[in-house]
C-alpha cells in the first residue's frame, strides 16, 4: 500500500509540474515509467531550450537522494540531447504562492558511492531557485 501511495504522490507531482510548465508557455510531458526507462520524469521545451527534469515531492525537510547510477544516466542523456538537467522539488506554497524549487542536477551537495544528495530547500535555500527564475 505504501508503494502505491508513493507512486501516486510521484505522479501527482510530475503532472503538477507539467501543468505549471504549460501554464508558463512551455511544451511539457511526463515520461511514462521513468524509473524503468530513463532517469528523468518530465521533458519540457520552449524556444530551443530543452529541459530534462527529475521531480520529487518533499513536504517534510527530507533531503533528496538519487541513486548514483540514475543521476549519472540523466546527466548523460541530457548531454546527448543537448538538454539542461534539473531537479525540481514540490513544496508547500511560499508567501508568493510558489511551490516549486529547482536547481541544476549536475550540482549536488554531496556524491557518495551510491547516491547524489541534494539538501532540502529549507535547509539549503541558497542552493535552490524558484521555477520562474530558471524558466525565464
Amino acid at each position: 500500500m505504501a508503494g502505491l501511495r508513493a507512486r501516486r504522490r510521484a505522479y501527482e507531482a510530475e503532472r503538477g509540474l507539467v501543468l505549471e510548465l504549460e501554464r508558463r508557455g512551455w511544451w511539457a510531458t511526463r515520461v511514462p515509467a521513468s524509473g524503468r526507462r530513463s532517469g528523468f520524469d518530465v521533458v519540457a521545451a520552449k524556444g530551443g531550450r530543452i529541459l530534462f527534469i527529475e521531480v520529487k515531492a518533499r513536504l517534510s525537510g527530507e533531503d533528496v537522494r538519487i541513486d548514483r547510477w540514475r543521476w549519472e544516466e540523466v546527466l548523460s542523456e541530457a548531454a546527448k540531447a543537448g538538454a539542461e538537467a534539473h531537479l525540481a522539488v514540490r513544496l508547500l506554497p511560499d508567501e508568493a504562492g510558489e511551490k516549486w524549487r529547482i536547481r541544476p542536477l549536475a550540482d549536488p551537495d554531496e556524491v557518495t558511492a551510491t547516491h547524489a544528495v541534494f539538501r532540502h530547500p529549507r535547509t539549503a535555500p541558497e542552493r535552490w531557485m524558484r521555477l520562474g527564475d530558471v524558466l525565464g
